[in-house]
């Protein structure tokens, strides 16, 4: 097992959308997942609006252009790319998109989810850590 992972989901007043708060810390090897304890990543279903890379500050804070995938139960990275080479200085804050072609146009679309996430941290130092924070309708 590589690395540990917290869960959390706090839903707005009215239930159309939750904020998931993943936090993650690295093992000694600077990785994190694919896999964890049975019920450290919980089942997230919606779509997928906005995702913050936060990563930790001081001791803990990871090491300069680590990694971040977020994929789906079929391997696609929900995150477009957009969390690989991740600054250990700067908090990323992405809308994610997929590529959608209706046959004639190719468009960016937010990633719709009905699946326990597979996340996937590599190049983060040894035990440093960080908070994946979604937005989900």
């Amino acid at each position: 097992m590589a690395g540990t992972v917290t869960h959390d989901i706090e839903y707005g007043a009215t239930a159309s959308m939750a904020r998931h708060v993943i936090t993650w810390v690295s093992s000694s090897g600077g990785a994190v997942g694919p896999t964890f304890d049975s019920g450290s990543l919980k089942r997230i279903s919606g779509v997928i609006l906005r995702v913050i890379e936060q990563p930790d500050t001081g001791g803990t804070k990871p090491s300069d252009s680590y990694d971040v995938l977020f994929e789906d139960e079929s391997g696609t990275d929900l995150l477009g790319g957009q969390g690989a080479n991740v600054d250990a200085d700067a908090t990323i804050d992405v809308c994610p998109g997929l590529p959608f072609t209706d046959g004639v146009t190719t468009s960016l679309v937010p990633p719709a989810l009905h699946d326990v996430p597979v996340l996937r941290i590599t190049n983060a130092g040894n035990a440093k850590g960080g908070k994946l924070i979604l937005y989900v309708r």
